[in-house]
């Protein structure tokens, strides 16, 4: 029980932190970046952004059967004003209809409900692409004191420069919903736009929300006077099928000359913090797995011996008279398989009851890093309460066989007397 219930917490901070990197970050089940990019395609966007060939030839195997959905993306820092003061970000810009079908997908609404919601207002993906629609985290919107969203009840566009120090202006900057983009055009120059903030959006992580501006990505081009992507996401239907969906696509892109760097969204480079959480989760598992059997082996151990002990005049007398110490260790160890397995049905019982409470409940926790709180739950899944009981098994199996082999090497006159 107790180690279903660990696993099941476990296998639940698994799909929140793999839900969390490849849909609400948009790094997809696998990325591709132009070699060298992922490190570097901020200093130099150009040299290590993806080309019209490159772009072309990710697009051709984003058809594979493997692949639920293809996309590009663009990432790209500059200062958003106000107009009375300017503050950095870091821009992630992908197609409406991308974003749309990412936040809709059933792990999302299953495993991240609390984060994919939208603070105030609407995503960019739910309003016309000419409306120059932004996304902001409601952090950046506090630090440029925008209160309004665009449609909101009090919103109204202004001139766009302000007066910090006079009162009047202050109040007409935070009813204003529009913000102008400030950065350096990919071919030189300056790249600058405007934009109308459609809704507070969280990209889930805390660090991000610090700089987070979501666009779509034709209006990130136009600004930046580019027709480059900084990287190509896949969605796959199956995650099973990302090892071999990495391999086949290094190797389309080396028959068509193209050097990039294909990263499975497990990979520490894409998701430190899902790598980090993770290895830090398993060995926590293993640990108390480790304690588990220890326990169980000990008192294993006591209740066979104490078992055989009191048993022995029957086994003297079954090798007595002919009965082969193999038959014997037979029987103890069908004897013990069935006790298991008797005993996982109440095991499970508790188990799933405990699961049940706990969900009841509602329990809010903070995973650090992340943006919001979210419900304590426990994902059981089949394979894994499986894997629990056969591991308990096969456990309880080795310490009665090694016990019960050692027992019965005694003398036939040893197990028929009175000595212990």
């Amino acid at each position: 029980m107790g180690v279903s219930l660990l696993g099941g917490y476990l296998l639940r901070m698994e799909r929140y932190l793999a839900t969390q990197s490849v849909y609400l970050n948009l790094n997809g089940h696998v990325i591709a970046y132009a070699a060298g990019g992922l490190d570097r395609h901020l200093s130099d966007p150009v040299r290590y952004g993806l080309d019209a060939k490159a772009q072309s030839a990710l697009e051709e195997f984003g058809r594979d059967p493997r692949v639920a959905k293809a996309s590009p993306l663009l990432k790209a820092p500059g200062l958003l004003s106000n107009g009375c003061v300017s503050f950095p970000y870091a821009a992630v810009a992908a197609p409406p209809e991308t974003v749309a079908w990412a936040r809709s997908q059933p792990a999302v609404q299953e495993y991240l409900p609390e984060l994919v919601r939208i603070d105030k207002g609407h995503g960019f993906w739910e309003l016309p692409e000419a409306d120059n629609p932004v996304n902001l985290s409601p952090r950046v919107a506090g630090i440029l004191n925008k209160a309004r969203v665009a449609g909101e009840p009090g919103a109204k566009i202004g001139s766009g420069v302000y007066d910090c120090s006079a009162s009047a202006d202050r109040g007409a900057l935070t009813q204003d919903p529009s913000v102008q983009l400030v950065g350096q055009g990919f071919g030189g120059g300056l790249a600058l736009a405007d934009g109308i903030i459609a809704g507070w959006v969280s990209t889930g992580m805390a660090f991000q929300d610090d700089t987070a501006l979501l666009l779509p990505f034709r209006a990130a081009q136009n600004a930046y006077r580019t027709d480059l992507a900084t990287a190509e996401t896949f969605y796959l239907k199956d995650e099973g099928a990302i090892p071999g969906f990495v391999r086949d696509l290094r190797a389309h892109l080396k028959a068509r000359g193209i050097e990039a760097d294909v990263y499975p969204f497990s990979a520490e480079e894409i998701s430190a913090f899902y790598v980090g959480g993770m290895q830090f989760n398993w060995v926590m598992l293993y640990l108390f797995l480790a304690l588990v059997c220890s326990v169980v082996a000990i008192s294993i151990s006591n209740s066979l011996y104490i078992s055989l002990v009191e048993r022995r005049a029957e086994l003297g007398t079954l090798l007595a008279v002919g009965f082969p110490r193999a038959a014997i260790l037979r029987l103890v160890l069908m004897e013990h398989a069935l006790l298991v397995a008797f005993s996982l049905v109440p095991g499970l019982a508790l188990t799933f009851l405990l699961r049940a409470v706990v969900h009841a409940q509602n329990i809010r926790f903070l995973i650090p890093g992340l943006s919001s709180d979210l419900q304590f739950r426990l994902h059981l899944t089949v394979g894994f309460v499986a894997a629990a009981a056969g591991l308990l098994l096969l456990l309880v199996l080795l310490v009665a066989f090694a016990g019960t082999r050692r027992f019965l090497r005694r003398p036939i006159l040893s197990l028929l007397g009175n000595s212990v």
